[in-house]
This record gives C-alpha cells, structure tokens and sequence, in this order.
C-alpha cells in the first residue's frame, strides 16, 4: 500500500483516500482548511490568492489539494 495514502472500506471494495474523494474545502477560511485538511492526512496549496495566479511544481502528489482563495475563504478552483 502506498504511505501517502490510506484505505477505508466502501461496499466491501478498499477505496484509497485521494483529495477527490474528501469533502470540499470551499467556503473555510484558508486557515480552517488547513486545519481539516492536516486532519485527513492532506496538504492544502494555494495556486491562486485573489485573483492572482500563483507558481506551483508539476511534480504529483496525490495528498496534496490545490486550492484558490479570494479574502482568506476557499472558493471553487
């Protein structure tokens, strides 16, 4: 099993735990997500600060969630 990410079971199947499958984050405060996010095993970054882009690697890591944040919430990426 990959380390970086965890198994629960779902109808009798293993699903591994990827960002896509978490709650959303949209709506907290950067900060509150951060909070959730470390508490789920997850890192948040920040790829657009009110309105501006922001530089990030290309490499994957798959407990990683790409967020936009307009006045310190979440909003849809």
């Amino acid at each position: 099993m990959d380390h970086n990410t965890e198994s629960t079971p779902k109808n009798g199947r293993e699903e591994k735990k990827t960002p896509q499958n978490k709650p959303p984050y949209i709506g907290h405060t950067l900060s509150e997500a951060k909070k959730l996010a470390t508490q789920q095993g997850f890192t948040i970054r920040v790829m657009r600060m009110n309105g501006e882009e922001l530089v990030g690697t290309t490499d994957f890591v798959p407990t990683r969630i790409d967020v936009a944040v307009e006045n310190d919430i979440v909003v849809p990426w």
